[in-house]
C-alpha cells in the first residue's frame, strides 16, 4: 500500500485520492491470531499541507480470530478511519527540538500507509472476542466445549490456602 505522491510534494493544497484492496497475511498479537478473511480495503485521500503530507483512509476488513471463552473461530468485521501526517525526513528536526510533534517520516516520493491500516484495525478491535453472547466456554478441568456438550466434573474449586477452612464449617 504504497502512496506515489511525486505530484503531490510541490503543490500545497492538492490532494490525491486512493483505494487499495490486497491480502494481508496472518500476524500474532498479544498471544492471539489474527487472520484476514477478505481483503482489505481502504478509501481515503492524501493532502499537502504546509508540514507535510497528511492522509485521511478509511479501512474495511474482515477477519477470523479466537473466541474468548470457547476457542472457537470467530470472523468479525472491523471498519474504522486512520489519520496521520507524514513528514519528508529532511524536514524533520534534529533530535531533541520539537518532541511534542506527532507524525510519521518518509523519504523520497512514496508513503508505505500499511503501518497506519495495521494499527487502525488492531486499536479497533474489541477488548473481549465471544462468539455469542451467552457463550459458556470450556471446562477449565476437563476442556469440554459447555457450548456443545455438558462436563461430569466437579464444579467445587476451592483455594488449597483455605482447605483447612472447609472443615472448620463442619463443626
Amino acid at each position: 500500500m504504497q502512496l506515489e505522491i511525486s505530484g503531490l510534494k510541490e503543490n500545497k493544497g492538492q490532494s490525491l485520492d486512493f483505494r487499495f484492496e490486497e491480502d494481508f497475511p496472518s500476524l500474532n498479537f498479544g498471544g492471539r491470531t489474527i487472520a484476514f478473511d477478505t481483503p482489505v480495503i481502504v478509501d481515503g485521500s492524501a493532502t499537502n499541507v504546509e508540514s507535510g503530507i497528511l492522509v485521511k483512509c478509511r479501512v474495511r476488513a474482515g477477519i477470523v480470530v479466537d473466541c474468548d471463552r470457547c476457542l472457537r473461530p470467530v470472523t468479525i468485521g472491523v471498519e474504522t478511519t486512520a489519520v496521520e501526517e507524514f513528514v519528508e525526513a529532511k524536514s524533520v528536526p534534529a533530535e531533541g527540538e520539537d518532541e511534542d510533534r506527532d507524525c510519521r517520516v518518509f523519504k523520497g516520493s512514496v508513503i508505505d500507509i500499511k503501518c497506519i491500516v495495521y494499527e487502525s484495525i488492531l486499536l479497533n478491535l474489541p477488548m473481549k472476542i465471544l462468539c455469542s453472547s451467552d457463550c459458556r466456554g470450556i471446562c477449565s478441568s476437563c476442556g469440554t466445549d459447555l457450548n456443545l456438550e455438558k462436563c461430569s466434573c466437579s464444579r467445587q474449586d476451592v483455594d488449597p490456602r483455605m482447605e483447612k477452612l472447609k472443615d472448620w464449617f463442619k463443626e
